[in-house]
């Protein structure tokens, strides 16, 4: 038999062998894909309080702001921006916080923002802005927060400054009509007072009385 005729003998034998054994193998199991939703933080701003809460022109306010890690997975870094619209329409400039620890899934934590001082009477708005998460958020739709609140006219108003002799109009109203009569008395007594003091005495007035004439001879000269 030709030297062919082997090859091609061991040929078709190795094909049933490696059919056979396929055949007798488990089918492969496919695995499911991993979707980026199924293993990303999602940190979401859930409440935002103001201190105190009925704030004053010109007065200090601080800001706590909740956030929570809403993933399933935990966020090792982020960025919180945030920022003052007055009542005229001038944004203060934005102040920024960092994550100082990582936040696990369904854990919070509580950021206090750095100070603001509210100037303007009238309605002002505070946001907080999420971001820079890392490893990165799959939903970023619900990463800020924003809260209104309305500034009155209050102690924060700088009083008005005293009328030129020192006296406050507000000082003589808590005096009352008692008090208003004894400033006045007083004030009375003081110039009358001040005008006995001042005015000159009566001899001062008289004038002198005259020198008597000198009837002494004339000196002779030369002598």
């Amino acid at each position: 038999m030709p030297s062919w005729a082997y090859t091609g003998s061991t040929l078709i034998l190795v094909l049933a062998i490696g059919m056979f054994v396929a055949a007798r193998l488990p089918a492969a199991t496919s695995l499911p894909a991993v979707s980026p939703e199924a293993s990303a933080p999602g940190l979401v701003p859930i409440l935002m309080t103001l201190k105190p809460a009925n704030a004053s022109e010109n007065e200090v306010v601080h800001l706590d702001v909740t956030i929570q890690n809403q993933g399933n997975f935990a966020a090792w870094a982020a960025t919180f921006t945030f920022v003052e619209m007055r009542p005229d329409g001038y944004p203060v400039p934005p102040q920024q916080l960092s994550l100082s620890a990582p936040l696990n899934p369904g854990a919070s934590v509580v950021l206090a923002a750095p100070p603001f001082v509210v100037v303007g009477e009238g309605e002002h708005t505070f946001t907080v802005r999420i971001s820079e998460v890392s490893p990165p958020e799959a939903d970023t739709t619900n990463n800020a927060l924003s809260i209104h609140v309305n500034v009155r006219l209050g102690d924060g108003v700088s009083p008005p400054p005293p009328p030129s002799d020192g006296i406050r109009i507000e000082a003589l109203e808590g005096l009352g009509i008692g008090g208003l009569i004894v400033v006045v008395l007083l004030a009375i007594a003081g110039w009358t007072i001040s005008a006995v003091v001042r005015r000159p005495r009566e001899d001062s007035l008289v004038p002198p009385p005259p020198e008597p004439p000198d009837h002494r001879p004339p000196p002779i000269w030369p002598p």
